[in-house]
């Protein structure tokens, strides 16, 4: 099963969601709720993210098999 890191990759990179906001222009709302595993991003917003962590997209995803 494929997760997202995105909350792990944040954190440690010791940015608030409100930061994370900022640097990827993907709203504080949207990060809260992909973090929640309420919403699922687009590959768009995911890139987004990833060029604000200043990580590769292949970074937000996590291998649990």
């Amino acid at each position: 099963m494929i997760t997202y890191t995105l909350k792990d990759k944040r954190k440690l990179k010791g940015m608030t969601q409100k930061q994370l906001s900022i640097y990827s222009g993907v709203s504080k709302s949207m990060i809260s709720a992909i973090e929640n595993e309420s919403r699922n991003p687009t590959v768009f917003v995911l890139c987004q993210l990833a060029r604000g962590l200043g990580v590769d997209i292949k970074e937000l995803y996590k291998d649990q098999r």
